[in-house]
């Protein structure tokens, strides 16, 4: 199964938009090894998220919003991580994989 890891990036604390990305490829990071021990994704599930993209911080948001929402539909699921109701571009993921009848996980259901 092939899982797009969906969490917010420029919505993030920290002040600096570089900081942000550097925070939020670190919790992908983790996200990748914890989600394959607390859900059953099937046998060597693959995990995608926007940093496994062409991605660059001096693209911008609508290209990497549009590469997101591409990836989203290449995948079979998706999985949206803690705050993902307060990013205008996991919202719109989220929004892409219920219009294409994707799996749906939310981080507050799997608590």
């Amino acid at each position: 199964m092939k899982v797009y890891i969906s969490l917010p990036v420029t919505s993030r604390e920290e002040k600096t938009r570089h900081e942000q990305v550097e925070a939020a490829k670190k919790r992908v990071e983790f996200l990748k090894g914890y989600l394959d021990n607390f859900v059953s994704f099937g046998d060597n599930p693959e995990f995608v998220s926007v940093f496994d993209l062409d991605y660059s911080e001096d693209l911008t948001e609508a290209v990497i919003l549009g590469r997101c929402v591409t990836a989203v539909l290449d995948c079979d699921a998706i999985y949206v991580d803690l705050g993902w109701r307060n990013s205008k571009g996991c919202t719109l993921e989220y929004l892409a994989a219920r219009t294409y009848q994707k799996r749906l996980f939310d981080m507050d259901e799997i608590q």
